[in-house]
């Protein structure tokens, strides 16, 4: 469908689209930077000219998990270098602008384009013509979520550090949009971050042997040369779990203690053999009910449960990582009126708007930027700052699995009859 077509069959896409550039725009001039402790600071690019580093280590055919030749490209990074195939696809090309700030500007510009293919690719449905004859109050609801979506504040923090986790939206589009472009989702995921792991035990649930030979094919054509590069070479450019030694800047040691996950929660309720066995409990029981979807329903619904397993059993819960909900928010908002309520506009709000960390620094004068100063400053907003992503990933799973089993139900109901 035409792009005007579909601004014209559904006027919301409209203010999503202007939202996500108001976003993508406010960067530069920091407009909304300070709302988060994450990117509330001048290290921008921090978590980004890791990459084109290790684009140029390729290049020069140095080991990109230990050579510290190439520092002069950007004023930071951290010490982690990137999946070899993000390196050689991404970190290459970002390598060849002589301005390292050109190279940022151009990966976020690229990042934003995967917002708005997001936006503009699964709203698809929502234009089938029926908007227009809604009442106002759905319209009202149509246009709230629409902003939502579209300025979906995490992305600010993705746009500071250019952060590649951004592939994680084009990722997961593609894994619901269709069945074929699933494949190159789980790909991606698999060479960038391999979040959609678990989404890809349910075609297993499905017995799609052939989706998963293809994954397995591309996650292999992307991996295995390496090991055979590093075998001839010995360079161990796939030894990038340990850090790359690029610029052991460890700002993070100072900044960076705002994780907003499951483990932050149980972090001081239980011993953390304990904390590690619960996530994992809890994981299994949505992994359970993800297979029930997949088994009995919608395999796209039961797709979205099984995302959210990275939030549950990833430890650092970054404020950014909430980005990667934003093609499963336009999914499931746009397959029926179950998930157009009040309560999923609310969840949705709970990962899109800010924490309350500028109430906590810029009115209570919270100056050390961790949690644990949070809850001596104001126990309250402390622990509603780790909370907010925890409870939300929670209630999300617990209403698609409402509305699943309800749509099934029904479902089961008519064919009886």
């Amino acid at each position: 469908m035409k792009l005007k077509t579909l601004l014209q069959n559904y006027p919301p896409l409209a203010l999503a689209l202007f939202s996500s550039l108001a976003l993508f725009i406010s960067h530069p001039w920091q407009l909304l930077t300070f709302l988060s402790p994450n990117s509330d600071n001048r290290l921008w690019g921090f978590d980004y000219f890791g990459l084109p580093r290790c684009g140029l280590a390729i290049l020069q055919g140095e080991n990109i998990a230990g050579s510290d030749k190439f520092i002069e490209y950007g004023p930071w990074s951290t010490d982690w270098a990137s999946h070899p195939a993000m390196c050689l696809v991404l970190g290459v090309p970002l390598s060849q602008f002589g301005n390292p700030w050109l190279s940022y500007f151009v990966a976020n510009s690229l990042y934003f384009c995967f917002h708005v293919y997001a936006l503009v690719s699964l709203s698809q449905p929502l234009a089938d013509g029926t908007f227009h004859q809604q009442s106002r109050s759905e319209k009202y609801r149509h246009f709230l979520f629409a902003l939502l979506v579209g300025g979906f504040f995490p992305f600010v923090i993705i746009y500071h550090f250019a952060q590649y986790h951004a592939l994680s939206v084009l990722a997961v589009t593609f894994l619901l949009q269709s069945e074929k472009r699933s494949v190159f989702g789980f790909i991606i995921s698999a060479l960038s971050k391999p979040l959609l792991a678990p989404a890809g035990l349910l075609l297993a649930v499905r017995r799609q042997w052939k989706m998963i030979a293809w994954i397995l094919a591309g996650t292999v054509i992307g991996t295995a040369p390496w090991f055979i590069l590093d075998a001839l070479t010995g360079r161990q450019s796939m030894t990038v779990l340990g850090g790359s030694g690029l610029n052991k800047l460890r700002f993070s040691v100072l900044n960076w203690e705002q994780e907003q996950s499951l483990a932050k929660v149980f972090e001081t309720l239980i011993s953390p053999q304990m904390n590690f066995y619960l996530r994992l409990a809890i994981s299994a029981m949505q992994m359970f009910t993800a297979a029930l979807i997949a088994r009995y329903g919608d395999l796209r619904s039961a797709f979205c449960v099984a995302v959210l397993v990275f939030f549950t059993l990833y430890a650092r819960g970054h404020e950014y990582h909430a980005v990667t909900l934003i093609p499963v928010f336009i999914y499931l908002f746009a397959k029926g009126t179950a998930y157009r309520t009040w309560i999923f506009m609310g969840i949705v709000a709970l990962f899109a708007l800010p924490t309350t960390y500028p109430v906590l620094h810029y009115f209570l004068g919270s100056e050390k930027r961790s949690i644990a100063n949070y809850k001596m400053t104001s126990p309250v907003l402390g622990w509603i700052f780790v909370l907010q992503r925890p409870v939300a990933v929670m209630a999300l799973w617990l209403c698609i699995v409402q509305k699943e089993f309800l749509i099934l139900s029904d479902k089961l109901s008519v064919e009886k009859k």
